[in-house]
């Protein structure tokens, strides 16, 4: 009856915590024992430290020909040419770029020996594992932080700790050093070939204003204009006046023809006035025909019929000359800007705070290694627990399988001796 009962009998948690509380001398021993090793190999692994750079957000230079302020100012807002490629300004991206490029990392391993440092025999591997050790972050208020790190070896003593934390600040900042240096040539390069662009277009704008300027000059001395507005109105209001008064004479003379005889004193001082009126007013009819042939003469009169022909010419050639004066005081400032940008040799990378020797140690973090390893040191030892348990229950409800599982077990160790010997 009792081969019965304890053949139907199943695990419970109250037999694992009973077993687990009868064993808990040898449990607490192996914990304990576990974690004073994990702490005892904390103070073999190698000590990882860290040093940090952080630099202010990078700043826009005005090298756009002052374009992008032209295009931002129009109603339909740039005509979407942002094309969503991010919040990051072009100067982060190429601080990112120039950080993350062979050529820095290459200065940074051949500046520190860094192949020594990490035991490789190729470039390739060195800039794999020196990727691994660095972090770049852009920081909510868009600050740019560098992180380098650098481990001593195992079993080191203070001064392989000093080493690495002069190591790891060094390399952080020559980081930022190298990034200044590149980044200047990069700007210099990008002034130089604008100032090329502009220096040409600026030459072309200067030859092309001469052009304009001398058809101006050319037209007005063929038709003696200064002014086609002030002149027309000149020329207008004389002969206005001139053909009113030979009207206003005429119909004097009319009058005084019909109340005077033909030898009166006073008609015939009315008669020598009108014609001396025609007089002027043929003048000036002849005048205007030599300008329709092209003649000009000291009298600055335009025909009349010519006045829109000539006035449509006018105002092409001014036009032509104010657009290459607008152009030249658009360009001109642009290219001694131009000029200044390529000649610059100013720092274009702005530190924040500047990378110092850490204090404290980035890993192993020793604490959490030690109860990680006592946690799973705990762990194991309940899965053997349960283990055991499980065997000695099958071994009572079903012996024939108990044999099988150690007749397992009994190989496996055989078979482990026998690759041991070998």
């Amino acid at each position: 009856m009792a081969n019965v009962v304890m053949a139907e009998k199943n695990l419970t948690l109250v037999d694992f915590i009973f077993t687990l509380f009868q064993r808990r001398k040898t449990m607490i021993t192996v914990v304990f024992i576990t974690g004073v090793l994990t702490a005892i190999m904390t103070f073999m692994v190698p000590k990882w430290f860290s040093a940090k750079v952080t630099l202010l957000p990078p700043s826009e230079e005005q090298m756009d020909l002052g374009i992008s302020s032209l295009i931002s100012s129009l109603p339909v807002g740039g005509m979407g040419l942002g094309l969503g490629l991010g919040t990051l300004s072009d100067e982060t991206n190429l601080y990112l770029a120039l950080l993350n490029s062979r050529t820095v990392q290459e200065t940074v391993i051949k500046r520190f020996d860094l192949q020594s440092t990490y035991k490789t025999k190729t470039m390739q591997e060195t800039i794999k594992i020196l990727s691994k050790n660095i972090t770049i972050e852009i920081n909510e208020d868009n600050t740019l932080s560098l992180t380098v790190r650098a481990k001593t070896p195992s079993f080191c003593g203070k001064e392989d700790e000093r080493s690495a934390k002069k190591l790891c600040t060094d390399m952080a900042n020559f980081f930022i050093e190298k990034l200044d240096s590149v980044n200047k040539v990069v700007k210099l390069e990008k002034a130089r070939r604008t100032r090329v662009f502009i220096e040409k277009r600026y030459l072309q704008n200067i030859n092309d204003l001469k052009l304009a300027e001398d058809s101006l000059h050319v037209f007005q001395e063929k038709y003696g204009m200064v002014s086609l507005e002030e002149q027309t109105k000149a020329i207008i209001s004389t002969i206005a006046e001139v053909k009113a008064n030979l009207l206003m004479k005429e119909m004097e003379v009319g009058v005084l023809s019909l109340e005077k005889s033909p030898s009166h004193p006073e008609l015939r001082r009315a008669q020598n006035e009108l014609k001396q009126l025609q007089s002027q007013y043929n003048s000036l009819k002849q005048k205007s025909q030599a300008f329709t042939n092209g003649k000009a003469n000291n009298e600055m009169l335009i025909p009349f019929g010519n006045i829109p022909t000539i006035g449509l010419e006018f105002a092409r050639l001014f036009r032509s000359v104010k657009i290459q004066e607008m152009l030249l005081e658009f360009i001109y400032p642009q290219y001694e800007q131009a000029k200044i940008q390529e000649e610059k040799d100013t720092p274009t990378v702005q530190i924040l705070d500047p990378a110092v020797p850490p204090e404290l140690k980035t890993k192993p973090k020793r604490m959490v290694m030690v109860a990680v390893s006592m946690i799973v040191a705990f762990m194991i030892y309940c899965a053997l627990v349960i283990y055991r348990m499980q065997l000695n229950l099958l071994r009572e409800k079903d012996f024939d399988r108990y044999e099988k599982i150690m007749n397992i077990y009994s190989s496996l160790q055989k078979d482990m001796m026998f690759w041991r010997k070998k």
